[in-house]
């Protein structure tokens, strides 16, 4: 054996070149250097150095464009915790860096094991670390990562005891997470904590933290099971309907303490003075607690309710002068399934629960610093009391408010 090691290494050492396949432990070399299992349970190949240069060097041309590979390895082994290709790094740069220069994949995996829920690749950190890391520096418009799923199961999945996803989008147009789904969801955002702030946060020095756009048999851009709540305004916003190319109009939501559904109309009164409202047969089903708004119209009436919403949805008007006309307004308690099930949500005030104490949802009103936000991120906020955010380069959409009383 000694004397075949030495011939390996004067070949080796040597610049002329051969034909012949050298094999250790075997007769039949397949390749140039062919090493088989040795009897014992040693190592087939161990390189040992401590200078500066490469362990090994692989240099393969394949000028001919026939199918090639610089390393092919084949493992076949049902033992769990043995690996193909093992890495041990313990300084330098990386355990494994690979420079692509070339038109194909800088690195590509395949899984063809379809009998089992093993993962494709597994990245396990225990360090302070980034588990994974991609600096991509490219001028063209393909993506920087890219998960493409044929089947049924999701593309990607994360799970985190802290933030599951974050991304920063710099660019002056481009987003920072685009989702696009032919037939589920969009972005499907679920939190089971209790102390968990929401599903989806997203939060915008410009137009909008979280955008929502209905497409074609599309019914909501936004759509919330359960509560939807905000610190600010509600209200819709539209091309001003003079001016739609430079303006935008918004209105105003009526804020209550209480969870209001309003009915409004128009009704003539009949031979006796009196008028007979027949509300739709849904109203009856999800209200309670009616109270009434009439208005006499062209003329003074002394209108009152006559008789209260029944149970099969009418009032009555009276007091009215025969064939005037009043305008009516019903104001009912929302009283559905939902609202029966919880009844505690009719409550207006509530405690804080404990991860919210001591916390604002919106500290700079109340003259606190922003680290006293429940949204406040050390590391979105660059880990000062005052959010620095970049300020847009373009002045806000002008907004004109109706003056319609709130």
């Amino acid at each position: 054996m000694k004397k075949t090691l030495l011939s390996i290494t004067l070949a080796f050492l040597g610049t002329a070149t051969f034909a012949q396949n050298v094999g250790i432990n075997t007769p039949t070399p397949l390749a140039r250097l062919h090493i088989t299992e040795p009897v014992t349970n040693a190592r087939g190949l161990l390189i040992d150095k401590t200078n500066a240069e490469d362990a090994i060097n692989i240099n393969l041309t394949n000028a001919s464009g026939g199918f090639g590979n610089a390393i092919d390895i084949t493992f076949n082994s049902n033992t769990i915790g043995s690996s193909a290709f093992w890495l041990k790094n313990y300084g330098g740069f990386g355990a494994l860096n690979i420079d692509n220069y070339g038109d194909a994949m800088g690195l590509q995996v395949w899984a063809r094991n379809t009998t089992t829920t093993k993962s494709t690749a597994v990245i396990h950190t225990e360090s302070a670390g980034k588990s994974l890391y991609v600096d991509a520096i490219s001028t063209n418009t393909d993506t920087m990562a890219y998960f493409l799923n044929a089947g049924t199961s999701l593309g990607a999945y994360i799970y985190s005891n802290g933030p599951g996803l974050r991304v920063f989008g710099d660019g002056t147009s481009n987003y920072g997470v685009y989702s696009l789904s032919d037939d589920y969801y969009g972005v499907y955002g679920y939190t089971n904590a209790a102390a968990s702030f929401s599903g989806i946060y997203g939060r915008a020095v410009g137009f909008s933290g979280v955008t929502g756009s209905t497409g074609a048999g599309s019914t909501y851009g936004v759509f919330s099971y359960g509560d939807y709540g905000g610190t600010g305004a509600k209200y819709f916003v539209i091309d001003h309907p003079l001016d739609p190319k430079n303006k935008m109009l918004k209105h105003f939501c009526i804020e209550s303490d209480e969870p209001m559904l309003i009915y409004r109309g128009k009704m003539e009164f009949d031979a006796n003075g009196e008028a007979i409202v027949q509300l739709k047969d849904y109203v009856q089903a999800i209200n309670t607690n009616y109270t009434y708004n009439l208005t006499p119209i062209g003329q003074y009436m002394p209108l009152f309710i006559a008789e209260e919403v029944n149970e099969n949805g009418m009032f009555k008007i009276g007091g009215g002068t025969p064939g005037a006309k009043v305008a009516w307004t019903a104001y009912g308690q929302r009283n559905d399934a939902h609202f029966q099930a919880h009844p505690e949500k009719l409550n207006p005030e509530m405690d804080k629960p404990d991860y919210m104490l001591g916390k604002y949802l919106d500290p700079e009103a109340h003259n606190q610093p922003a680290s006293m936000g429940l949204d406040f991120d050390p590391s979105v906020d660059n880990k000062t009391d005052k959010r620095i955010v970049p300020k847009p380069n373009k002045q806000a959409p002008k907004m004109e408010v109706s003056t319609a009383q709130k």
